[in-house]
């Protein structure tokens, strides 16, 4: 995983006019910067499937009631 972080970053690197010697400075700063990331948000994953179903079939009632629109108004 480091390889691929490394080979990652020097590619993002070598696109720069750096020398050599100054690209690994600049990769080595990079990888040894670390963040500390905390998720402290809490979803309620009840209303949230309830919208989700809500939004996966509204699309359907749509569908249907514009067809038959034009169902009827053609006829």
């Amino acid at each position: 995983m480091l390889l691929n972080r490394y080979l990652n970053i020097s590619k993002i690197y070598s696109k720069t006019n750096l020398e050599e010697d100054e690209l690994i400075k600049k990769i080595n700063d990079t990888i040894e910067k670390q963040t500390k990331i905390e998720v402290t948000s809490k979803l309620d994953t009840d209303s949230l499937s309830k919208a989700t179903f809500y939004y996966n079939f509204v699309t359907y009632s749509m569908l249907a009631r514009k067809c038959l629109y034009y169902m009827f108004n053609f006829i």
